[in-house]
């Protein structure tokens, strides 16, 4: 936690920054969100596992029906999007986004690919 101090020296008004330690609460919970940032790793792993979970129904849908209602541009779109994010997990050195973003792009590709094959077994003569 840090907190801001000003003082008069002079003609000029000085401030400074001090670090100071977490206050303790009676029964010793620090209030800072330290042990939240311990967990980084943990809440990335479960955003993508919900995220990437979220796009399953999604693929068993074009699987089962088709996806022909699905923009293709929406899905190029889409997966590109999610590519960068890999690329930028890989920069960043983050298995979770590396992980998440990875998986989803797999999807996409799957979902593309169902529905372009379907697109041409629909194409009349």
């Amino acid at each position: 936690m840090t907190s801001i101090r000003t003082y008069q020296t002079g003609s000029a008004s000085v401030i400074q920054h001090a670090r100071q330690p977490p206050q303790q609460l009676g029964n010793n919970k620090v209030t800072t969100m330290t042990w939240l940032h311990d967990q980084s790793e943990l809440i990335g792993y479960c955003a993508g596992m919900l995220t990437t979970v979220a796009f399953l129904p999604q693929v068993i849908r074009t699987w089962r029906a088709g996806g022909h209602a699905l923009s293709g541009l929406m899905l190029a779109l889409f997966g590109m999007g999610v590519s960068l994010w890999f690329v930028y997990g890989l920069l960043r050195n983050s298995r979770p986004i590396m992980l998440a973003n990875g998986v989803t792009d797999l999807q996409v590709l799957i979902i593309l690919v169902l529905k372009l094959r379907r697109a041409r077994r629909i194409k009349p003569a």
